[in-house]
């Protein structure tokens, strides 16, 4: 249930999940998932995926792949939730979101898994897509279902085991958000985004990782003369630290926008600058000085 200021709007949904992953001759896995939802507004929906992996003999290299559909509701803010004072107006007349997609891929590690690199490939067919909207002749912004949209891209990563004191790795993603109907390119959806990570563990309980991450410019709208613009993007850097206190207790802290970089994201949007954080985290099975994994990434398609 959502609750601001005078506006009262309820919604459910019952759901059921499925999996199953089935392995044979430890060289073909597939995993295989159906979901039920009953949505008090919009009825039942059904969705299902399957995600295949192959590792190829000799060379190890894991080829990937998914296809799968996909169902999402309107929120209740984009149904009936209005903001005069901003001139933004719910739709309680918009319709679910529903898609198809799929990827495919490939993960190859080198020298004992001390490097790793991989790359995917990855395209969704989406309808009723919900976007936000602006009349520029009542200047009253609200939302809208898309008929037709794509968006299609690669991610791509490499990763390396410098010595047993030093990680690094490197994520890039290329994509293309476009309306169909329109030709348009969708809003606020970045055509590029890379970024690169260190971690350091100088004693056994520490691990210090440093982070720099690059948005490319993207298509947004103009707060003051609501026409389309091209947003500036922004690249950022961070730190974060661990301690292994015991093998429950870490110890953590971070650095946000380490060099305080003002950037909006949306247009119009200012964001945080620098911050800093910290805590105390317990961890019942834990153990001190664990090192974390180099990530595999993985696209996902519906």
């Amino acid at each position: 249930m959502f609750t601001p200021f005078t506006t009262n709007a309820r919604t459910g949904d019952k759901a059921g999940w499925f999996e199953l992953q089935s392995e044979f001759m430890r060289r073909l896995f597939i995993v295989s998932n159906i979901r039920y939802d009953d949505n008090e507004s919009f009825g039942p929906h059904t969705t299902w995926r399957v995600a295949p992996a192959f590792i190829v003999p000799w060379t190890e290299t894991k080829l990937k792949a998914t296809y799968g559909t996909g169902f999402k509701a309107p929120t209740l803010t984009e149904l009936y939730v209005n903001f005069p004072a901003f001139n933004s107006v719910a739709n309680p007349n918009l319709a679910p979101e529903t898609s198809t997609g799929f990827d495919v891929g490939f993960e190859q590690a080198l020298l004992h898994d001390r490097v790793s690199f991989g790359a995917t490939y990855f395209h969704n067919n989406i309808t009723n897509l919900i976007v936000g909207t602006f009349d520029p002749n009542t200047f009253i912004s609200s939302y809208a279902n898309v008929g037709k949209a794509t968006t299609q891209g690669v991610e791509a990563f490499a990763a390396g085991i410098i010595s047993d004191r030093v990680r690094l790795r490197a994520d890039y993603t290329y994509t293309e958000a476009r309306d169909d109907t329109t030709g348009l390119a969708l809003l606020r959806r970045p055509v590029n985004k890379a970024s690169v990570s260190a971690v350091w563990s100088p004693i056994d309980k520490l691990n210090v990782t440093t982070t720099l991450l690059y948005v490319s410019p993207w298509v947004d709208v103009d707060r003051s003369t609501f026409v389309r613009i091209v947003q500036r993007g922004y690249e950022l850097a961070g730190v974060a630290a661990e301690y292994s206190v015991t093998n429950n207790w870490t110890l953590f802290g971070r650095i946000e926008n380490l060099f305080n970089v003002q950037y909006e994201d949306p247009a119009g949007f200012l964001r945080p600058g620098f911050g800093i954080f910290g805590g105390v985290r317990f961890d019942a099975g834990g153990s001190p000085g664990a090192k974390p994994p180099l990530l595999t990434k993985s696209a996902g398609g519906a």
